[in-house]
């Protein structure tokens, strides 16, 4: 399962996110290519993660969550589009700062607060995933103890026909096989039952 990969792009998407928020902000202050560059990155980087969730994801949650992160991600987008625009135009920087303060700040909250929804959804199903395995190797705990006494109680019931039905009297022909060698022919006939070697 891709659990835990998920939860690692959805953390990936948290920090493209801070930084595209930082870096729209750093415009404002310092409009820069540099600044410029680092937004497009972080704003790409953003697209491919949740380009790569997206294949990933199975669950309807998940793939509801993924929709609306696309629908914020794109008004985001969009931000960045007017952003760079009115920077470009020369507009009053209340215009600019108006645009981050409102499209871009609520799409950054909307793709933040379905990543978290993801986030905790994702660690729900591995909690789940936890107490099955606890489940499984309890079972295969008792499985494995009540193998080890039956096979316990099968060595002893072995042990004990063997005694019985080799050892035994493999005992009483020796101990008359003695007082015959002491010259006492007085003993009685060993009744034998059994159709092997001793019988």
């Amino acid at each position: 399962d891709n659990r835990v990969v998920q939860i690692r792009i959805v953390d990936d998407i948290r920090a493209n996110l801070a930084f595209q928020g930082a870096y729209s902000r750093a415009l404002i202050l310092e409009d820069s290519q540099g600044n410029r560059d680092l937004l497009t990155t972080h704003a790409a980087a953003l697209d491919e993660n949740i380009h790569t969730l997206e294949g990933m994801v199975s669950s309807e949650l998940m793939k509801g969550l993924i929709a609306e992160i696309k629908v914020h991600n794109a008004t985001f987008n969009e931000g960045i589009e007017k952003l760079i625009a009115s920077l470009d135009g020369n507009e009053e920087i209340m215009v600019s700062y108006n645009i981050v303060n409102s499209d871009l700040v609520v799409a950054n909250e909307g793709i933040l607060e379905a990543a978290t929804e993801m986030v905790s959804y994702q660690e729900q199903q591995l909690v789940k995933i936890k107490e099955e395995s606890e489940k499984a190797i309890s079972y295969t705990r008792i499985v494995s103890l009540v193998s080890v006494v039956l096979a316990i109680v099968v060595a002893i019931v072995l042990i004990i026909f063997i005694r019985r039905t080799i050892i035994h009297p493999l005992s009483r022909l020796m101990h008359a096989a003695e007082f015959i060698a002491d010259g006492d022919l007085t003993q009685q006939d060993i009744k034998v039952i059994s159709k092997d070697e001793i019988g």
